[in-house]
């Protein structure tokens, strides 16, 4: 498996273990940026600095029970890592109308980019909620 590969699984299982804030940093340089295009959560989208990217990890943890990163596809080429992937979370509480221990769920092409020390200097994202029923 490419390092790369490696790292990048390695960091979805951390978020879906729960890790939170310091518990990422390792796998980020200092100065990573995070990228949120568009979508119905984030409908400006979003650019955001390491320090806030950890502590919105904290709010993401305490809402969800449980998050989990299906990968459908990945590929690696030289210091990029693009994934599709099937993103699913469980809700802890209510969440506008949603209730406590509604599951939601979004497709994803993700892009990260990787220093030579392994670690994302950026952090780029195409969300695709489904419409409400």
């Amino acid at each position: 498996m490419n390092p790369l590969e490696a790292r990048t699984r390695d960091l979805l299982t951390a978020l879906e273990s729960g890790a939170a804030g310091e518990r990422l940093r390792p796998y980020f340089h200092p100065d990573a940026v995070q990228v949120e295009h568009p979508s119905r959560v984030v409908p400006a989208g979003r650019t955001r600095p390491l320090a806030d990217m950890l502590a919105a990890s904290h709010v993401g943890a305490n809402l969800f029970a449980t998050q989990r990163y299906r990968i459908r596809s990945l590929i690696t080429a030289e210091s990029l890592v693009a994934l599709q992937l099937r993103w699913t979370g469980v809700l802890a509480e209510p969440l506008g109308e949603q209730a406590a221990g509604a599951e939601l769920w979004a497709d994803v092409a993700m892009f990260l980019t990787y220093d030579d020390a392994g670690r994302i200097t950026r952090q780029e994202s195409y969300d695709c909620y489904p419409a409400p029923v």
